[in-house]
């Protein structure tokens, strides 16, 4: 859906894939939603709204912590 609005690469695309993220930890799918969260933590820091050090947190826990701009943004 993002590729058809033309929102790749951008802050929604990367809020997008956090929820999708959350979805699927919701119903026990711990790695497709892991490989959400990286996708939208890379999105995060290109853009630079995170940090390369929460972007590696992001990518190295099994349950990460919501980004601050996600949350300040919902």
């Amino acid at each position: 859906m993002t590729h058809e609005l033309g929102n790749l690469g951008t802050y929604d695309e990367a809020e997008v894939k956090w929820s999708l993220g959350r979805a699927c930890a919701d119903l026990g799918k711990t790695e497709e939603a892991r490989s959400w969260w990286r996708e939208s933590a890379a999105i995060l820091h290109n853009l630079s709204l995170i940090s390369a050090a929460e972007k590696l947190d992001i990518e190295t826990s099994v349950a990460p912590r919501t980004p601050e701009i996600i949350l300040r943004n919902m």
